[in-house]
Parts: C-alpha cells; structure tokens; sequence
C-alpha cells in the first residue's frame, strides 16, 4: 500500500529537502522578496533561526581535544496559515516539511517544485550535489503489556535475565544501496502524550539520502525525489506488520 492510502499515516514529519553544491546569491534582502513571492501561500511572518553546529575533535597540534562552535548563514522558515507546511530556505539548502496532519506526497512534491521555481524567477536557481527525503513516524501501539514484534519487524531483545522487559530502546542502522543511495532507520521508543502514561509509543524514522555526481539542476533532481519515495515506502512496508497497518485505517 502506498503510504497515502492509509485514512489515518503516522506521520509527524515528512521532509524532502535539497542540497546545493554551491551557496546561492543571497543579500540581506533575499529572504523579504523571497517571502513577497510565496506569501500567497505562506502568509505568515517568517521565523529567522540561527545555525549552529558543535564541532568536538584533536586540536591542531594534537594534544587536548579542542570544542568548539561553529556558526553558518541563518535559514528562513515560511509557514502557511495551518502552520504544518513549511519552506525552509538557507544559502545552502532549501526543503519542503509537512507536519501533521500529513498532506500526502504530491501535494508535498507539487510545494518542492513551486519553491524551486521561485528561485529560478528570481534569477538564483542553483544545482543540486544532494536529495532527501525523510519520514518521521510517530506510530501509538496501545496500552498495557505491548509485544514489539506483533508490529515492528525490527528485533528488540530484553537484557538476558528471567523476567526482563524492555524498557527505553534506540536502534539506528545506515545501509548504503548499490546505487550508493544511504537509507538511515531509526527506531525508538518516546514519550507517551501527557494523560496517557500507558500508551506505548514508538517513532520510526526512515532518512533516504542520494548524493548527485555531477550536480544536476533543480527539475532533474525533482525527479531523484519520486525514486526516493518509492525506496521509503518500501522500505517501510517492509518494516511494519498488518497489525500496525491496521492502526492506520
């Protein structure tokens, strides 16, 4: 089944987002008139955020580890009046996010290639080294004793003791396809919603990721995106059992 077929898909967060190989023209003014183009349907203010990254690694002469911060460009986010889609735009990268509810893939790809075409109106389409697409689920098993493989076809073992349980558990696994496409799965367990302390809950997060040698313009990696689609679902029907299926209908 394809993934929006399902009434009721766990997604929390759905991202397709591009790389570009080099920083696009970009002015203090860049973000407003950016904004002036997409307000039809991202009419409310943008949110400036700024990048930050911690870098932690052997100093220069190789003595003491040194930490440090490294700060880039800030990003610009643009949401509709919903505010569960999203454009999130820096020099570097430009990506389209769906929040819950989940507005499905075409209208999530039909938004990627509105924003592109933005860029190349204005004159700053860029080429593209790296496609994504990445879905978060969130996915609420029920109540009481729960039995992982009764959903999930991921192994999760309890701690070789009579009687053990399995508490807390992250599981993250990255396999590289023969195409050189990186698929990264993350299961773990979360949180349960506040006044709901006996729901157990699960995220399962698939990151399929293909770097583009030579970089291609932003229709050709448009087109990257329906294959990385198909390898997600599939990789996520190939994770889930009818059970958990049945949670979605």
């Amino acid at each position: 089944m394809e993934r929006d077929g399902y009434p009721n898909p766990p997604v929390t967060e759905a991202v397709f987002q591009l790389d570009f190989s080099e920083p696009i023209a970009w002015t203090v003014v860049t973000p407003a008139v950016i904004y002036q183009k997409l307000a039809d349907e991202y009419p409310l203010e943008p949110d400036q955020q700024e990048q930050v990254q911690a870098v932690f690694g052997p100093s220069g002469e190789g003595l003491s580890p040194e930490f440090s911060i490294n700060r880039s460009a800030n990003r610009y986010i643009y949401r509709d009046e919903t505010k569960a889609k999203l454009v999130v735009l820096s020099p570097t990268t430009v990506s389209v996010n769906s929040l819950r509810p989940y507005e499905g893939w075409p209208s999530l790809l039909q938004r990627a290639s509105r924003v592109t075409e933005v860029l190349e109106d204005l004159g700053i389409a860029p080429t593209i080294k790296q496609v994504s697409l990445r879905y978060i689920n969130q996915i609420r098993l029920g109540s009481g004793v729960v039995d992982l493989d009764d959903y999930v076809t991921i192994p999760v073992r309890a701690a070789a003791f009579d009687g053990a349980a399995v508490g807390a558990f992250v599981n993250r696994t990255e396999s590289i396809l023969t195409d050189g496409t990186r698929v990264n799965i993350t299961f773990a367990s979360v949180a349960p919603p506040v006044g709901d302390q006996d729901t157990a809950n699960v995220i399962l997060d698939i990151d399929c990721v293909r770097h583009l040698e030579p970089s291609v313009s932003t229709s050709d990696a448009l087109a990257v995106a329906g294959d990385l689609k198909t390898l997600e679902n599939h990789q996520f029907e190939a994770l889930i059992t009818d059970e958990c299926r049945r949670l979605f209908k």
